[in-house]
């Protein structure tokens, strides 16, 4: 519901539910491979703030009527609140992800719902290859080849490459790289869209 991902359901087809690394080599003498991002997280400060304020509003309209100060006056005063939160605080995501010769680390921390594991390698299923084919902005397909570390839980799944060239020998680089299964068979392969 609500976009929510069935853990150790089938996986989605879509790439925004991945977790990326989008490193170019993955070998051993290359471990550990860390990646970091970091955004400006506008909605997850928002809707906080327009929540409390219909709560507040509403309650005081019930509880007190005499002292309600009416719809544009509360505004303001959660305009003003809410420019003073962003100016002292403001609201950003980050995201961290290691990927070493034991397992991958995962951490996220925005203004909503924070997330960290870690996952040994022996819990992944192995190496599997990427086809995503979607459109660019001009309306043209797009197909991207890639290589994912594939786990039963999609949530876990790591995409470790993804490029419109067809990676060549990457699967097997990857695989010996982090000491698990190469799964070639097209059977295995991870089909996305958009």
């Amino acid at each position: 519901m609500f976009g929510s991902i069935n853990p150790y359901g089938e996986h989605p087809h879509v790439l925004r539910r991945y977790k990326r690394v989008d490193s170019e080599v993955v070998s051993a003498d290359r471990l550990p491979i860390t990646i970091k991002r970091e955004g400006d997280s506008l909605l997850g400060f928002l809707t906080p703030l327009i929540t409390l304020y219909l709560v507040t509003t509403y309650a005081a309209s019930l509880y007190s009527p005499m002292l309600f100060l009416g719809w544009f006056t509360h505004g303001l005063v959660f305009v003003l609140l809410g420019l003073l939160i962003y100016r002292l605080c403001p609201p950003k995501w980050w995201e961290h992800i290691e990927l070493d010769e034991d397992g991958v680390t995962y951490e996220r921390f925005g203004v909503t719902r924070p997330e960290r594991w870690r996952v040994p390698l022996t819990h992944y299923r192995g190496v599997v290859p990427v086809k995503r084919v979607a459109t660019n902005a001009h309306g043209e397909r797009v197909t991207e080849f890639g290589v994912a570390l594939k786990h039963p839980d999609p949530t876990k799944t790591v995409i470790l490459y993804l490029s419109p060239a067809p990676p060549v020998d990457r699967l097997i680089l990857c695989a010996e790289a982090l000491n698990v299964r190469a799964l070639s068979d097209p059977k295995y392969t991870l089909s996305l869209s958009a």
